[in-house]
């Protein structure tokens, strides 16, 4: 069933943004900005995607990222 989900939503960014939220949560930060910043590139005005990359460069203690996010 999930990988009927994943093969019909993958491409949307919505759902990007979920699973790239439930990478963080669960600490698997490169995965996490890895799709954030696929998601800037597609729709570089996405408020959850920048909130979500400086999220983890704060979690990851990288200051200067957070800031620029």
């Amino acid at each position: 069933m999930l990988r009927k989900i994943i093969k019909k939503y993958s491409y949307s960014n919505e759902f990007k943004l979920g699973l790239a939220d439930i990478y963080k949560e669960a600490s698997r930060l490169n995965q996490a900005i890895e799709l954030y910043d696929t998601i800037i590139l597609e729709d570089e005005k996405s408020f959850k995607a920048y909130l979500g990359l400086g999220e983890c460069a704060h979690l990851s203690n990288d200051l200067v990222k957070a800031l620029r996010a």
